[in-house]
């Protein structure tokens, strides 16, 4: 395998094959099942950040927490405003977009 000119090792990057009538892992079919109910968006919230059911609790910050490896337990005891129900859907949320 090639090298740099400071010894670190370089991937050799070799395009990648689509392939053809395969559905994407988020197509509109499989987003159906993936409705989000509890973000709303407000302009008088948060000034119109994605939150959790109205609440002041961005959905970012709940994915954030996640991504800190926080368990849901660990959340509700850190936001006792949510329920488990919202942590799900900020994650739903997340994966889907603002779809």
């Amino acid at each position: 395998m090639p090298k740099s000119p400071s010894g670190l090792l370089l991937a050799e990057l070799k395009p990648r094959r689509l392939v053809e009538n395969r559905p994407s892992v988020l197509s509109p079919a499989s987003l159906i099942d993936m409705r989000v109910t509890r973000v709303t968006i407000d302009p008088d919230v948060m000034g119109g950040m994605p939150c959790i059911r109205g609440l002041r609790i961005p959905v970012a910050t709940v994915v954030a927490m996640v991504a800190d490896q926080m368990t849901s337990t660990e959340i509700l005891a850190e936001l006792p405003e949510l329920e488990e129900a919202d942590v799900t859907e900020a994650l739903r949320y997340a994966a889907v977009g603002s779809q």
